[in-house]
């Protein structure tokens, strides 16, 4: 058999492989598979029958295909609308008029000498109704270079600078809803609506991800893990830098070594 989940789609993952080591001993032989009937072959036949119970009528299965549901947008970084904030765009929004009439409500004072409205302390007052420039500034307190740290020290490093009414809240969501944190606090990771992805053949599921590890003497301080869906083969690939070009090269690597069946 040297496709176990072609009969049982159900079956252990575990009893699947003993099936493929099994299948892989036998490609080391020639055989061939001759069929006896059962008349030639009666005491075969005999022992295949015996203690089968009552013969069961024939049913008729199908395999369902599920198609995954693809989401659009798992991160504001992945938007082709992402533009980094500068403090030039916040300028324009403390000179629009609606604004400045909030920023007064809010005991907000307009500074001659930065040209932007301050708070009493010093920060830089950001409106209530702006949530894109509020997710934007979030993304550089939290990811990067920040070091994806919890809620609270997020907020308070935007609160050294930046200040407006709901940022402990607006804080804790965006650090609830970062997929890298889910996945090395133990969260619960979104995954695509459909069936569990089972490999079936090589190179068919290749998991992969980068783990952050102290900065060694070449200045590396990530690892970037490549795992086969089928065989469990693990590459360990050690870089500077956790970046799509580094995932990129890995992954050309690992199929120059490991080529996709029928190439």
């Amino acid at each position: 058999m040297f496709d176990p989940y072609g009969s049982d789609g159900t079956m252990a993952r575990y009893r699947a492989d003993k099936l493929q080591r099994w299948a892989l001993s036998l490609m080391s032989f020639k055989y061939v598979i001759e069929h006896v009937p059962g008349e030639v072959n009666a005491w075969g036949d005999l022992l295949s029958r015996w203690g089968a119970g009552p013969v069961l009528p024939a049913e008729s299965s199908a395999r369902r295909v599920a198609r995954l549901a693809v989401v659009d947008r798992v991160s504001p970084l992945q938007e082709a609308e992402f533009v980094w904030p500068s403090e030039g765009e916040i300028r324009t929004l403390h000179q629009d008029p609606q604004y400045q009439e909030q920023a007064r409500a809010a005991g907000v004072n307009w500074d001659d000498e930065r040209a932007l409205l301050l708070s009493p302390t010093g920060q830089v007052w950001i409106p209530p109704d702006a949530t894109e420039l509020q997710q934007r500034l979030c993304v550089i307190a939290h990811a990067g270079a920040s070091g994806h740290r919890g809620a609270k020290t997020t907020a308070a490093a935007l609160s050294e600078v930046l200040v407006w009414a709901t940022m402990p809240a607006d804080v804790s969501t965006f650090v609830q809803g970062c997929l890298h944190c889910m996945v090395t606090a133990g969260g619960k990771i979104p995954r695509p609506h459909g069936e569990t992805l089972v490999a079936t053949k090589p190179n068919e599921l290749l998991h992969f991800d980068f783990l952050s590890m102290l900065k060694g003497e070449d200045g590396s301080k990530y690892v970037f893990v490549l795992k086969g869906g089928m065989s469990g083969y693990v590459e360990l690939v050690s870089c500077i830098d956790a970046t799509s070009d580094q995932a990129y090269a890995s992954r050309l690597d690992w199929f120059k070594r490991c080529p996709p069946m029928g190439v």
